[in-house]
């Protein structure tokens, strides 16, 4: 059984010590071991950006459970599945410009959240094709871009080249879309 109060704890240490930065717990893979549903509950109603979960079976499972928090799927989805999906409040990750432009041709209101690729070489859209992304955003109003998101590659290891180069992708990514999409809430890595 996890702690209640040490959880929210640990929350509150992060808050305090980013004041200006809103906290997404990640819960994927059962909360990393602890019990998804149990996790969810204890965090909401708490001041986060939104929970970051793997799929939209674990969206659903949340819902089921009378978890209200806003969800962010970070894991890939099928726009097939995006179009069915039937859980509230969640947003989906995109991380291709293929899957953004099959998204832009299905009828529907999506919020998503963009992958960029900063150097991790795995999913996201590499800087030659942000401005392509941008294109389509600005001529599908029903796709809403809320965020922004990347994964460095090596964030704990001892040599730090790979992060800084990514780091330098990311303050040009920031730049990028703060200045094309000014709406933007969400900026995270």
């Amino acid at each position: 059984s996890i702690s209640r109060s040490r959880l929210i704890h640990n929350l509150n240490v992060f808050q305090q010590a980013h004041p200006h930065t809103k906290i997404a717990p990640v819960l994927k893979s059962n909360a990393y071991g602890h019990g998804l549903v149990e996790v969810a509950r204890i965090l909401d109603g708490e001041k986060i950006a939104f929970l970051a979960l793997d799929s939209l079976h674990e969206a659903v499972t949340l819902r089921s459970a009378g978890v209200r928090s806003p969800i962010l799927i970070i894991g890939y989805t099928p726009v097939s599945n995006i179009l069915h999906a039937r859980a509230r409040d969640v947003a989906f990750t995109v991380t291709s410009l293929s899957q953004l432009q099959e998204l832009s041709a299905v009828h529907g209101s999506f919020r998503i959240h963009l992958k960029l690729d900063t150097g991790m070489h795995r999913q996201g859209l590499v800087e030659s094709e942000w401005q392509a992304a941008h294109e389509i955003l600005a001529v599908h109003p029903h796709i809403v871009l809320e965020g922004v998101c990347s994964h460095l590659a090596d964030a704990d290891g001892a040599a730090d080249v790979v992060t800084n180069a990514q780091c330098g992708v990311w303050e040009r990514a920031v730049l990028f879309w703060k200045h094309n999409c000014p709406q933007i809430r969400h900026l995270h890595i």
